[in-house]
């Protein structure tokens, strides 16, 4: 039991904490690249209460392993004869692929020489991968606060929120009240005599800052009442432990890249609802839907998708600036396949911590076995009738961090 807990928790961390790698686009933009063209993405764009740039379908799922696509041609490359259905010029004559020295663009028969891994962009003029030049947020992190602390919890006020909406029901049963939900919370919160509970673990991440969250407050004043943009992003030290001690010192941290859209310099997670009111602050709600690249080590890319997202916490506002955050708590659903999708992504792609995570656990079992671990379905996001996801509740505070801007970054390119 304790080896299916502790590995679902990890699942549950990557999806929410995007992997150690990857942040949660706000609205607040900085200066994209002059060369940046397209969308790193192949779908439509979610716009909901969280507003994400990625392929996310209708029921809130996304393709595993989106790529950059080169989808624009300068008009001077066209080729004057266009190929037929069957890859022919007209005439019957045809059609050989130019693709010698390409990494990507056009093949000249109306196809492309491959496809730019992701965060890469195909240049024009050598027809090869190369890092997206990014952007400079160069008016953000002025009222920013990192989470110092953040456990999952029960189904009570405190631990939870009505994430669907409905007073009349909450989860799990025989465990919940007040219509809250928290399916997940009580069955990762187990302590099992002699191993590292998941809380334990998520302590250690965070006092290590190997999981550092960090909250974007408007640059402007922020006023009771009036709504505003609130960012969830991905962070990392400036420096080791070794010369700032984050323990004691009032140190400087980064945004991590990862947890920004380099195509539009928007962060992948915000909300456009955040508003506080007599100290309370709340954003999200039951339409929201976040969605954002968890990028391992390989290159390989699956996307974690949080729908009915939501967050409520206290607040101390001072002259409209935030400078305490106590009582928070995010929620949200996760759908059954997309945890499944994320731990299995995790487990063949990533490099897990072999004291947190048993041996035995990383080796593929049957099928449905992670469905099996799972406990059951609590929410139901495509409206069939039917429950698709599990809700989940982790109660967090923030404390004031120095953010000095975008962490540097050197993106690496191979074509395929």
């Amino acid at each position: 039991m304790r080896d299916n807990l502790l590995g679902m928790g990890i699942g549950l961390s990557l999806a929410l904490a995007g992997a150690c790698s990857s942040g949660g686009g706000n609205g607040k933009g900085g200066d994209a690249a002059a060369d940046g063209k397209g969308d790193a993405n192949t779908g439509e764009t979610v716009d909901v209460v969280a507003d994400v740039a990625t392929d996310a379908g209708p029921d809130g799922t996304t393709d595993a392993g989106a790529e950059v696509v080169l989808d624009t041609v300068p008009p001077d490359t066209m080729l004057d004869a266009q190929p037929d259905e069957g890859g022919e010029i007209a005439g019957d004559v045809p059609c050989v692929p130019s693709c010698e020295g390409k990494q990507c663009g056009p093949d000249g028969c109306g196809g492309v020489c491959g496809e730019c891994p992701y965060n890469c962009e195909c240049a024009f003029a050598e027809w090869e991968c190369v890092p997206i030049a990014g952007c400079i947020p160069n008016y953000w992190f002025e009222n920013v606060l990192r989470i110092d602390s953040m456990e999952v919890g029960d189904a009570v006020p405190g631990h939870a929120l009505d994430v669907d909406g409905n007073p009349a029901t909450c989860s799990p049963e025989g465990e919940c009240q007040d219509g809250l939900d928290n399916a997940l919370g009580p069955w990762l919160a187990q302590e099992v005599e002699g191993v590292t509970s998941f809380n334990e673990v998520l302590a250690d991440w965070i006092a290590k800052r190997e999981l550092l969250f960090l909250l974007d407050f408007p640059d402007q004043p922020v006023k009771e009442g009036k709504e505003f943009d609130l960012s969830l992003l991905h962070g990392e030290p400036v420096e080791p432990q070794e010369v700032c001690d984050w323990d004691m010192e009032d140190c400087d941290y980064y945004v991590s890249p990862l947890a920004i859209d380099l195509n539009t310099c928007q962060p992948h997670v915000w909300f456009d609802n955040a508003a506080v009111l007599q100290g309370h602050l709340s954003a999200g709600g039951t339409d929201a839907i976040v969605s954002f690249p968890i990028l391992f080590q390989d290159g390989f890319v699956v996307y974690a998708v949080i729908n009915m997202f939501q967050l409520q916490a206290e607040v101390v506002l001072e002259q409209g600036t935030v400078s305490q955050v106590t009582g928070g708590v995010l929620a949200g659903t996760l759908r059954r396949e997309k945890i499944i999708e994320v731990i299995e992504a995790w487990r063949d792609h990533g490099e897990p911590d072999e004291k947190l995570i048993p041996e035995k656990w990383l080796v593929p079992g049957p099928e449905d076995m992670l469905d099996m671990l799972l406990p059951p379905s609590d929410m139901d996001t495509d409206d069939d009738g039917e429950p698709d996801a599990l809700s989940v509740g982790l109660r967090f505070s923030a404390v004031p961090a120095n953010v000095v801007g975008l962490a540097p970054y050197e993106a690496e390119c191979q074509g395929p």
